[in-house]
């Protein structure tokens, strides 16, 4: 053992000291690629990042995909939607996994364009949503409009159309585009609102012209076809036409026998003018039309009055001839009835009442007052009231009158029978107004009696 320490140790001092070349290796080796392999670590980390980072947008973006609320649709609407949301579904899936293994920083270009297939197939999904939003809409301004008869006839071929669209079955394009019943354009309808607005304006405009109760002067009915060009559009001339019957203001005979070929297209400068002819000859017509029924009623009323007054004549004939006198006292009582008669009279006369009164009462009462058919009269015995509208007031009051202008006798009898008599033939409020002078009432001679027409 010795020898061997021995021969070992000699020949280590002979070798001279170990040398490491193992790890002066990897020092140099490190000294010399250490940057580079850090720029990769780096790299690797980034790249780490930026694709978890991608993952994470891609989970995001999957989980925002639009989708279709179909909830109110009848079976046919949800199957069409159903089979589209599919089938676009799985291709936004796949294109999703296709853009996962893609990264931005590498291939710019294919992941810009993987990211736009993406977004184009959302966007399907956003405007199937919104078409259907607005159809919805649309459909039930268009039931609520249908029932409510609001329509008009001037639409033609689109009340149709959209009884097609609003009522066929749903098609879905690859766009998110609809159609129902083959239809894919909204079918645009007029209600007739603006032609009733005019037909409105033009009946209030109609009932200011009956109260005048005159024919227009020229430039009033000017003013009128001007107003009525500033409303009246071609949609609304056509409305006016075709719609007076539903049209409040509109009289369907202003358009007898009209030009229909005015319809045609091209022609609606010639359809406005013809229609505000017609309308404004026809506010003129109104016009003459209450003028001569406020004449007729004039003459009517003058005729009228004319009877009346020859019904009271007559009527005050047969009383008077019931006082015919026989002698000369009877003839004193014949102008006693005469003299009841002609109060009578003046009492009913609106006009002669307050004068008839204070020709009686002037000294012997404190105050007269006349309100309409209401007299009061105020005394030291007291107030008194009558109504000239009630035939038992009226003859009181004419019983009263007669007292104080100092009737007695078969002068006072004669005087209040006649001046009865006469209020129970008369009807009150519709006696014909007699020229009585209440200061100087009449006394007719018998000639004069029996001469009356």
């Amino acid at each position: 053992m010795a020898v061997n320490e021995a021969l070992i140790r000699s020949a280590a001092a002979a070798a001279g000291p170990i040398v490491d070349y193992a790890g002066s290796f990897v020092k140099g080796f490190e000294s010399t690629y250490a940057p580079f392999l850090e720029q990769r670590r780096a790299k690797l980390e980034a790249d780490q990042k930026k694709k978890a980072s991608e993952d994470a947008k891609m989970i995001k973006l999957l989980e925002g995909l639009e989708d279709v609320d179909i909830a109110g649709l009848n079976s046919q609407e949800q199957k069409e939607i159903a089979t589209k949301a599919f089938g676009w579904k799985k291709q936004y899936a796949d294109i999703a996994n296709q853009l996962a293994r893609v990264s931005a920083s590498d291939n710019p270009e294919l992941y810009m364009q993987i990211s736009g297939e993406l977004n184009s197939i959302n966007n399907r999904f956003v405007n199937l949503t919104n078409n259907l939003k607005v159809y919805k809409t649309n459909k039930l301004d268009w039931a609520d409009n249908t029932k409510a008869g609001k329509y008009s006839i001037v639409n033609g071929d689109n009340l149709t159309n959209a009884n097609t669209y609003y009522t066929g079955d749903l098609s879905v394009d690859d766009n998110g585009g609809i159609s129902y019943g083959g239809i894919t354009e909204v079918p645009r309808l007029i209600t007739n609102d603006k032609g009733k607005a005019v037909g409105a304006l033009i009946k209030e405009e109609t009932n200011k012209i009956e109260k005048l109760k005159r024919p227009l002067t020229e430039n009033e009915a000017r003013a009128y076809k001007d107003d009525l060009r500033a409303v009246i559009t071609p949609e609304v001339a056509k409305m006016i036409v075709k719609e007076n019957n539903i049209i409040p203001g509109i009289r369907a005979e202003y358009f007898i026998d009209f030009d229909d070929t005015l319809f045609n297209e091209g022609k609606e400068s010639e359809l406005v003018d013809a229609v505000v002819n017609r309308l404004a000859t026809g506010l003129s017509d109104v016009a003459l039309e209450y003028a001569n029924l406020e004449e007729q009623k004039a003459q009517k009323e003058i005729e009228s009055k004319e009877q009346r007054q020859l019904d009271l004549y007559r009527k005050r004939k047969q009383i008077e001839q019931s006082f015919k006198p026989r002698d000369t006292k009877e003839k004193k009582i014949n102008k006693d009835a005469e003299f009841g008669i002609n109060l009578v009279e003046s009492l009913t006369n609106p006009e002669t009442t307050k004068q008839t009164l204070d020709t009686f009462l002037k000294n012997n009462v404190e105050d007269v007052v006349v309100n309409g058919s209401i007299i009061q009269i105020k005394a030291e015995e007291g107030n008194m009231e009558y109504n000239t509208m009630n035939k038992s007031d009226l003859k009181r009051l004419s019983k009263d009158l007669i007292d104080f202008a100092k009737y007695t006798g078969a002068q006072k009898d004669a005087a209040v029978t006649a001046a009865w008599d006469y209020i129970d033939s008369i009807e009150l409020g519709k006696t014909p107004t007699a020229d009585v002078n209440p200061t100087s009432l009449i006394y007719l001679s018998e000639d004069e009696l029996n001469n009356l027409d």
